[in-house]
C-alpha cells in the first residue's frame, strides 16, 4: 500500500516529538544528576564544617578541662593555704588565750603576794607592840632587846645565862626566864592562828678550846660552838617547857616551839651589826646570846614567794 503524502509528515513529526522528549527526559536527568551531586557535596562539605565544628568543640572542652583542672589544682592549694592559715591563726589564739590566762594568774598572784606582804606587816607590827606592852619596862633589866623587823627578844647577858663553854642554866637566867615565858605565851596565844614557828636560838662567840688533835682546815671550832649552841637552845626549851605554868600551852608548844644551835653563824659586830664582821670587829660578848624569835605564817609565805621568784613564772 503506498503510503500518501500526509503520512510522512506525520511520521517525520512523531520522529521529531519523540528526539525532543528524549532529549528533555535526558537533560532532565543530567539536572538531577547535577542536583544529586550539588546536594551530595553541599552534604559533604556540611559534614565536614559539621566534623570542623565538633573538633573545635571538642579542642573547647579540652581546654576547658584543662583549665579546670588548673583552677581546681590552683584552689586546692589555695585550700590547703587557707588551712594553715587557719591553723596559725588557732595557734595564735591559744598563744593570746595562755598569754592572757597567764597575765590574769600573775595579777591574781602579784596581788595575793601583795596580801602576804601586808598581813606580815601588820602581824609582825601588832606582835610588836604586844612584845612591847608586856615586857618593855623589863628589858633593860634583863639586858634584853626587841628587834622590830625580825620580832626577836635577844638576851644578851652572857654571864647571868652560862658559863664560859657550858650549857647549863645559871640561877639568874632561870628567874629571868620563870618570869619571861608564861607572859611570852600568853603574848603569842592572841596570835596562834598566825604563827608558824617559835624558835629558841642557841649563839656563840668565834672562841673555842685550843685542840692540836683537829686538822687545821677542818672548822672544829665551828662544829665545836655548834654543839654548844644547841645544847643551851634545848636547856632553855626543856627548861621553860617544863613550867608549870605552862601546861595548858604545852599541845601547841610541841608543835611550834623548837630549839636551834646556830654557832657562831650570825655573830654580833663591835657596830651592832649581825654577821658579816670583819677580821677583828666581833662583839665577843654580845655573840654568846639566846634569842627567842617569832616565825608568822605571813613570814613563811613570804620566804616560799621569794624562793618562786615573780609571779607566772
Amino acid at each position: 500500500m503506498k503510503r500518501q503524502p500526509s503520512d510522512f509528515r506525520e511520521y517525520d513529526e512523531n520522529v521529531f516529538a519523540l528526539s525532543t522528549g528524549d532529549l528533555m527526559s535526558g537533560l532532565l536527568f543530567i539536572f538531577l544528576l547535577l542536583l544529586a551531586g550539588v546536594m551530595l557535596q553541599m552534604q559533604e562539605d556540611e559534614a565536614e564544617a559539621a566534623s570542623r565544628d565538633i573538633g573545635k568543640v571538642l579542642a573547647q572542652n579540652h581546654e576547658y578541662e584543662r583549665e579546670l583542672r588548673e583552677t581546681r589544682e590552683e584552689l586546692q592549694a589555695e585550700r590547703v593555704k587557707l588551712l594553715d592559715e587557719q591553723e596559725r591563726i588557732k595557734e595564735y589564739q591559744d598563744m593570746l588565750a595562755r598569754a592572757s590566762r597567764q597575765s590574769r594568774e600573775y595579777w591574781q598572784q602579784l596581788e595575793e603576794d601583795r596580801r602576804v606582804a601586808r598581813e606580815y606587816d601588820n602581824i609582825k607590827e601588832q606582835l610588836y607592840q604586844s612584845l612591847m606592852r608586856a615586857f618593855g619596862s623589863r628589858l633593860a633589866s634583863w639586858h634584853a632587846t626587841i628587834d622590830r623587823d625580825t620580832l626577836s627578844i635577844r638576851f644578851q647577858a652572857p654571864d647571868i645565862m652560862f658559863d664560859e663553854g657550858r650549857s647549863e642554866l645559871k640561877k639568874g637566867y632561870e628567874d629571868i626566864l620563870d618570869e619571861f615565858f608564861p607572859k611570852y605565851i600568853e603574848v603569842l596565844n592572841r596570835y596562834r592562828d598566825d604563827i608558824e614557828e617559835v624558835r629558841i636560838e642557841g649563839h656563840t662567840n668565834s672562841n673555842s678550846p685550843a685542840d692540836s688533835s683537829c686538822p687545821a682546815g677542818r672548822n672544829c671550832g665551828y662544829y665545836y660552838n655548834m654543839e654548844l649552841s644547841q645544847n643551851r637552845a634545848r636547856a632553855v626549851l626543856q627548861y621553860c617547857m617544863n613550867m608549870d605554868r605552862v601546861a595548858s600551852d604545852k599541845g601547841w608548844l610541841v608543835k611550834r616551839l623548837t630549839a636551834n644551835g646556830l654557832s657562831f653563824s650570825h655573830m654580833i659586830c663591835l657596830d651592832g651589826k649581825e654577821s658579816g664582821c670583819a677580821e677583828g670587829s666581833e662583839d665577843k660578848l654580845l655573840s654568846r646570846r639566846v634569842e627567842f624569835r617569832v616565825r608568822t605564817n605571813a613570814e613563811k609565805q613570804l620566804e616560799e614567794i621569794a624562793t618562786r621568784g615573780w609571779p607566772g613564772r
